[in-house]
Formats: structure tokens, C-alpha cells, sequence
């Protein structure tokens, strides 16, 4: 008896809804175990569109972070599941994942508020920092005002680099960052003529 085919996965990128859903998938999980052996500290990942960055990305994201529930379960039928040195650092740490692929906008104003929720959502998803003494007085001030979109462009500007120092303190570990379509804002700042002053229409 033939096996019923696997649905395509059409518009989904994430890594955790794929599979769970049962959908069809090209193994690609060893793209870890290549960033791994690499060792490199920054990697910059540019591809044609519909690549499958995005989903690459929420892969990463569910193999490294470490989280209360376990998600292990998604990659036991995977190709990195049988590297023993990798799976042993499946959920292990702390992870930053942004997503700036809305962030088009004409004008700094709107991108600038764009950038307050996107970086509000992911502080709000760690805000299990604010318990205990893992944050000074001062420091609880710049998150909630992060949080609550009233912080100043410098604050934003720094606010990566602070969570990425808070989550650090907490997990007395190093952080990973990822970012998709880190080039979305930079375009359309580009083509709206505010990145610099007159620089569309020079060229």
C-alpha cells in the first residue's frame, strides 16, 4: 500500500509548525551542524527570495534556544539528531529572534515605531529577567520603557546589545542573535530617500 503524500508546505515558515503539521520537508538540518563546525561568530546568509531563509532561521532558533518545554521531539527523525556533539547542544541557549520583514515604510517616523514593537515584542518574550536580581532598578526602567514603546532612539539603538548583556547574566551563557530580513528597513529607507538626505535621487 503506497503512502499518502505529504502536504506541501505552502507559506509556511515555521520550522516548529512544519513539522508538527506533518508536512513535506528537505532535511536541511545540517545546515547546523555546519555553523558549528564553521565556528564563525557572525554569519550572513544572502539568498534569492523564497530560499527558505526565514524557515532556516526558525530552525536555528528551536534547535539552540532553551525554553521550558522541550523541542527536542522536532528533530529526532532529522538528519542532526544523529551527531551526538550537536544534539547535545539542542536547547541550550539563549536566543534573540527578530524579524524585520514588515518594516518597509516611507518615511524614519513610521520606521522607527515599527522598530519599538518589534523590539517591545521580543523583550516581553524575556521577561522572566525582571524576577529575581538579575536586573538593577535602572536597568528594569530601560526594559519597561522598551516595553512600553516610550524609549528614546538612543535606547533603541543600544537595546540589542542590553538584552543581549541581561540574557548573558542569566544564563551565564552566550547569546545568539537572529535576525530575518535584516536588509528590509535599510531598502526602504534607501528608496524613501531618509537613510541619507538625497541620496536616492543623487543616484
Amino acid at each position: 500500500m503506497r503512502k499518502a503524500k505529504k502536504p506541501i508546505p505552502i507559506g509556511i515558515s515555521d520550522f516548529r509548525e512544519l513539522i508538527e503539521g506533518g508536512y513535506a520537508y528537505v532535511d536541511k538540518t545540517l545546515f547546523i551542524q555546519k555553523l558549528l563546525e564553521e565556528g564563525t561568530e557572525v554569519a550572513l546568509i544572502p539568498r534569492m527570495r523564497r530560499f527558505g531563509k526565514t524557515l532556516n532561521l526558525s530552525m536555528l532558533r528551536y534547535f539552540f534556544e532553551k525554553t521550558k518545554t522541550d523541542t527536542g521531539y522536532l528533530f529526532k527523525d532529522l538528519a542532526i539528531w544523529k551527531n551526538k556533539e550537536c544534539r547535545a547542544l539542542q536547547g541550550k541557549y539563549p536566543v534573540i529572534f527578530l524579524s524585520l520583514k514588515d518594516i518597509k515604510h516611507a518615511s524614519w517616523k513610521k520606521t522607527f515605531e515599527s522598530l519599538q514593537r518589534v523590539l517591545a515584542k521580543e523583550f516581553q518574550r524575556h521577561n522572566y529577567l525582571l524576577k529575581g536580581k538579575t536586573l538593577g532598578e535602572e536597568e528594569k526602567e530601560d526594559y519597561f520603557a522598551i516595553v512600553r514603546k516610550e524609549s528614546s532612539q538612543t535606547l533603541l539603538e543600544q537595546s540589542l546589545q542590553i538584552l543581549s548583556e541581561w540574557l548573558h547574566r542569566y544564563y551565564k551563557k552566550r547569546v545568539i542573535l537572529l535576525i530575518d530580513e535584516y536588509d528590509t528597513p535599510a531598502h526602504a529607507a534607501y528608496m524613501g530617500g531618509y537613510c541619507i538626505p538625497g541620496l536616492r535621487k543623487k543616484f
